[in-house]
């Protein structure tokens, strides 16, 4: 048998290191899946190929497989490589002036032949900045950019520069956007007329506001969202199929430039002939797939089905089970400006309704470990003097009764006078349709009755998922959220900024205080006290508990064992073009 539980990587969450192996000698087999097509299960569908709103694991899956960057974290090792470019930014100092100087690879093309040059750079940056667009919650980690120059003596080489420091500059240039041909995206070379700083500071001729809003439009539609015709980039595969909740087909290029760079790093890897991502959101259904043998990988099993494939001699034979750390954390988002959640202790005390270990042992059958902090425990200034809030029903009691909550009418549920209207205490707790999201909730909500706090659970699919969280109508939900094995910048998620219907801070936290800490990490360039900002950011989420770290999940990906490689210590925890069939 082949059963891999394998922590590995140096990521944010610092695990404990595990490695237990059963290996067997490679033989040939008769597969009953064969042929180099590889078929994934995914867990929810993909939702948009518009680079400036996909920020969920699937459709950031499909977007890097048919685009490209100028770099990224390699699937493989983690470290940062360069992809479009030939080497990773020349950095410098002049006048108090940060310069980035990259040159894009020489042989990079398009699929029409053309060459990717620094205008496609600048045009992509330019359509992240149309003020006329929506605004895209990556959009702030670029504000920091004042010029874009493109050197006249080679239009592949360009310099980015900035007044402002920010520690993460260098990987905000590389990874929020991928690189768009600008004669597509900009038929008409409405940008070419535009510095980026006009755009950014709203500094050009208002004549031209018709046309960007046109131009938004147009990048918004479906044509630049899901069209097949018009979302592929430079990257290995051609996206030639999608139909919405059912199946995205990419088909390897015969003629695409990065061919003879293989071994350069993961993201000029390559090898299945076609990619087809299906989306079965039905755990149960997902299941009886799997054993019929549809799938080359699943990914996000349901632990309990994991663990019990993992020990079937049939599917054993054909797969290769693997639980890997990840950079995803599970938590529960505390709505902040809900009535009854404004209050810290009631906070506190939600906090302590749920049963972490229990949940981790019998939901999860010990597929991940506790957390309590968005840093992880291996960085320099992650906070340990932080403790793990443990479940506890009499001191949620406790806390809720100091503030002000009792049980005046003797019905079984606390209430208190709020607004000088007697109200219970009841709370919305919103899940997707995921069996690991409804099942934590119950467990919740049992415990939550137990001490007379009333919790409404409203089941919704993906979709009516995200315009409940969106509208921010809700007390409490639970979501999945990842991290970079880097330097955190927190204000996309903790910032009054990202509070926005497309934002991150679903809690609704923080305040004019708090917005000045997370503005000053992302300039401090002083590591010894970017540390001690780290460390007092932390403990203030701590005391305000806008999340409950719910805990960290392994991965649990299959991959069937005819193809070599396919790991990756980056969520969702696979290079789908590093399987290589033996």
């Amino acid at each position: 048998m082949r059963f891999n539980l394998v922590f590995k990587g140096l990521i944010f969450l610092s695990f404990i290191l595990l490695s237990f192996s059963c290996a067997k000698e490679t033989t040939d087999k008769e597969y009953q899946r064969n042929g180099n097509n590889v078929v994934v299960r995914v867990p929810s569908d993909v939702r948009t190929l518009n680079p400036t709103f996909a920020f969920d694991a699937y459709s950031l899956l499909v977007l890097r497989t048919i685009n490209q960057y100028l770099a990224n974290y390699d699937l493989e090792t983690q470290k940062i490589v360069p992809v479009l470019l030939k080497d990773l930014a020349t950095i410098s100092e002049s006048e108090g002036v940060m310069n980035y100087t990259m040159e894009i690879r020489e042989e990079a093309t398009w699929d029409d032949g053309k060459p990717i040059t620094a205008h496609d750079v600048a045009t992509s940056l330019k359509l992240l900045f149309n003020p006329k667009a929506k605004p895209s919650p990556y959009r702030p980690y670029l504000d920091f950019i004042d010029s874009f120059e493109i050197d006249p003596a080679n239009n592949k080489k360009f310099t980015i520069r900035s007044s402002q420091k920010y520690i993460l500059a260098e990987e905000a240039i590389y990874m929020i956007m991928p690189i768009h041909q600008a004669s597509i995206y900009d038929a008409d070379g409405l940008l070419d007329k535009l510095l980026i700083s006009d755009l950014i500071n709203g500094d050009f001729d208002a004549s031209l506001e018709s046309d960007l809003a046109l131009l938004a439009e147009e990048y918004n539609s479906e044509k630049f969202s899901s069209d097949p015709a018009f979302v592929n980039g430079s990257g290995p595969y051609k996206m030639t199929e999608w139909k919405a909740g059912e199946l995205v087909t990419m088909v390897k290029k015969g003629n695409w430039w990065g061919e003879g760079l293989q071994g350069i790093n993961s993201w000029f890897k390559a090898y299945p002939d076609t990619i087809s991502l299906k989306p079965v959101t039905d755990a149960t259904t997902a299941v009886q797939m799997f054993s019929n043998n549809e799938f080359d990988v699943v990914i996000s099993l349901d632990s309990k089905d994991f663990v019990k494939f993992s020990k079937n001699e049939r599917l054993i034979e054909e797969y290769r089970f693997e639980a890997e750390p990840t950079n995803t954390v599970f938590l529960v988002y505390q709505n902040m400006k809900s009535p009854i959640l404004s209050d810290k202790k009631v906070r506190q005390a939600v906090s302590k309704l749920f049963d972490y270990e229990n949940i981790i042992a019998n939901i999860f059958d010990g597929l991940g470990a506790r957390i309590n902090s968005p840093v992880g425990a291996s960085k320099p200034y992650y906070d340990s003097t932080s403790e793990m809030i443990s479940y506890n029903a009499e001191e949620a009691l406790a806390l809720l009764n100091e503030a002000g909550w009792d049980d005046s009418n003797s019905d079984g549920i606390l209430d208190k006078e709020l607004n000088g209207v007697r109200t219970d205490l009841s709370l919305s707790y919103v899940v997707s349709s995921t069996a690991a999201s409804e099942n934590i909730a119950l467990y919740f909500q049992q415990a939550a009755n137990d001490i007379g706090m009333d919790v409404e659970i409203i089941k919704k699919d993906r979709k009516g998922w995200y315009e409940i969280v969106q509208q921010r109508a809700f007390d409490l939900t639970m979501n999945g959220a990842g991290f970079s094995p880097g330097l955190d910048d927190f204000k996309q998620m903790f910032h009054t900024e990202s509070n926005t219907p497309s934002g991150q801070n679903r809690m609704q936290f923080g305040n004019s205080e708090t917005d000045e800490l997370l503005d000053a990490i992302t300039k401090n360039f002083d590591e010894s006290s970017r540390t001690k900002q780290y460390i007092e950011f932390q403990k203030i989420l701590a005391d305000e508990l806008p999340l409950v770290w719910l805990m960290a999940p392994l991965s649990r990906v299959v991959i069937h064992d005819r193809f070599d490689g396919g790991s990756s210590g980056l969520s969702p925890n696979i290079c789908l073009g590093c399987m290589k069939m033996k």
